[in-house]
């Protein structure tokens, strides 16, 4: 059985294949699972060993998760193991890639159009959804959350479903709630926070005088303009507020305006 997972979100590709191995071993209570990394030589024949030998303890279900195809050492012999896996319902093959097209050596990608594959693309979170997706997966996981600290560090890592996961992850090791708060007591954060609350402002129905007070505080502590306007564009979801940081940038690329001048524009509204 052959499983293709492709596609930029390694985090959505990673917690598919935990699903599928959890839901096979309930299956298959016996089930061996083991990784391969094909690029790194050796590999291929330590796949082709653990698919095509009998196990000694009984096991008659197995299930390999293969990472490398792109630089498999020896692409003749990985080949020959996905012809073995379609054919035999014992064995599950799981090969997690980045890319369909790139990762998978042409002679492999061939071989697949002729094997019975069950393929899923994982794309890349959209960033206006990432709140929502982080913070149920924070509930699923158990681990106490406030909203406004997830849009923050979303905002800090854009689309890296994975980078925001891990890091809400290590601050739940402090056995407090990972909140605004304790992002603002953690040094390393309190630079990305006053940007992501000017922005919260900027791009939220507020008043032209809370917005240029916002702007204000940013320069009293000189935060670089340039750095604001990145920021900015970063986080800019609506359309409207897309609009505006597009035409700004435009302004400041064909020198009408310094980062300066189309921040206060935008402040201005």
């Amino acid at each position: 059985m052959l499983y293709l997972l492709y596609g930029p979100n390694s985090y959505l590709r990673r917690k598919k294949i935990t699903q599928l191995v959890e839901t096979k071993r309930v299956q298959h209570p016996t089930l061996r699972v083991e990784r391969f990394f094909v690029d790194e030589e050796g590999e291929a024949n330590r796949l082709h060993e653990f698919v095509v030998s009998r196990d000694l303890f009984g096991s008659l279900y197995k299930l390999a998760v293969v990472d490398g195809s792109a630089h498999a050492q020896d692409k003749s012999t990985l080949m020959h193991v996905l012809g073995v896996a379609e054919k035999d319902r014992n064995i599950i093959l799981i090969l997690n890639e980045e890319t369909r097209q790139k990762s998978i050596p042409v002679t492999v990608a061939d071989l697949l159009k002729k094997l019975e594959v069950q393929e899923q693309y994982f794309s890349e979170t959209l960033r206006d959804k990432m709140p929502s997706l982080v913070f149920a997966e924070c509930k699923e996981r158990g681990i106490a959350v406030e909203a406004s600290a997830v849009r923050a560090l979303c905002a800090l890592y854009g689309s890296d479903t994975e980078g925001v996961m891990n890091e809400i992850q290590k601050l739940s090791f402090l056995d407090e709630p990972v909140s605004l708060d304790l992002l603002r007591r953690l040094g390393g954060y309190a630079q990305d926070l006053v940007l992501f609350e000017f922005s919260r402002i900027i791009f939220g129905r507020t008043g032209v005088r809370e917005r240029l007070g916002a702007w204000e505080r940013l320069q009293l502590q000189h935060t670089e303009p340039h750095r604001v306007f990145n920021y900015c564009a970063k986080v800019a979801t609506q359309r409207d507020d897309v609009e505006k940081i597009a035409r700004a940038d435009i302004s400041i690329k064909s020198g009408r305006l310094e980062s300066e001048q189309a921040m206060l524009a935008l402040v201005l509204g």
